[in-house]
């Protein structure tokens, strides 16, 4: 960018996925943006129709009420304020039920910092050079930064200092999501399975770890495409070694996790 964008305006994160809601609310709080968060569509739909906001971030796979549906209701009660879908699928047809749907714009998860500030402030109209112009925003990156000690997966932001809380907050939570896949497996429980992975490939490259998103990608799509239990286990068992590479990740914790589980 030629300028670090400053963005004015109030925003509708609507995000069901934890990580990812404190991701792009810090990156879009960041950059000057009045942001007020909502875990599905029907509090989305509720919040835009009581309050006033100038753009909404639509995560556009979601439980209770998705954001195809609460697009497609916005527009119906009149709403016109700019609607940017948010999705982890980048294939055409998706692209076109966004837009269908009512939504102006399409971001692939996981979005890079400057692409999503780009499209924000796009939409809001408004771009201010801040004192900081130059600086440059950290791009989202693909790479794996192995610690020749341990072959490790470092997250390509590790420089970012806004990074740094919630960086380790998500590595935090990691054993137990593995730990949770690994049950939701023994289970055949693939929905659970599911929803665990789909927020995995949404949030994983958002913090930096790019070699993760593919396989949970590949993962989520096999269960929707309904493969066989054996072929879900071997990529999931495989995308959890990787998870398991992370630096910081304790797997230690995967053993308390399992015993909270069962008390």
């Amino acid at each position: 960018m030629n300028a670090t964008i400053h963005l004015r305006g109030r925003i509708l994160l609507v995000e069901d996925g934890a990580d990812n809601q404190r991701l792009l609310r810090m990156q879009l709080s960041s950059a000057g943006g009045s942001v007020v968060s909502a875990l599905n569509g029907q509090i989305a739909l509720d919040l835009a129709t009581s309050q006033p906001f100038d753009l909404i971030l639509m995560d556009m796979q979601m439980p209770v009420m998705d954001g195809y549906a609460a697009t497609i209701e916005l527009r119906r009660r009149g709403l016109t304020m700019p609607i940017i879908a948010l999705t982890a699928y980048a294939l055409a047809e998706d692209r076109d039920r966004c837009i269908s749907s009512g939504c102006d714009a399409y971001l692939s998860k996981p979005v890079a910092e400057e692409e999503l500030l780009e499209a924000v402030n796009h939409y809001l109209g408004i771009c201010v050079p801040d004192e900081r112009a130059g600086e440059g925003i950290a791009r989202l990156t693909s790479s794996v930064d192995a610690d020749h000690r341990s072959d490790c997966i470092r997250s390509s932001l590790r420089d970012d200092p806004r990074m740094t809380e919630i960086t380790g907050e998500f590595v935090e939570s990691l054993p137990g999501q593995v730990r949770k896949m690994l049950d939701f497996l023994e289970q055949r429980d693939l929905l659970g399975l599911q929803s665990i992975v789909h927020d995995l490939a949404g949030s994983a490259g958002g913090y930096g770890f790019a070699p993760i998103t593919q396989p949970a990608r590949r993962s989520e799509q096999s269960m929707r495409a309904h493969d066989a239990l054996e072929h879900v286990a071997v990529q999931i068992n495989s995308m959890i070694k990787l998870v398991r590479r992370i630096e910081g990740y304790d797997e230690s914790k995967e053993l308390a996790v399992a015993e909270k589980l069962e008390e």
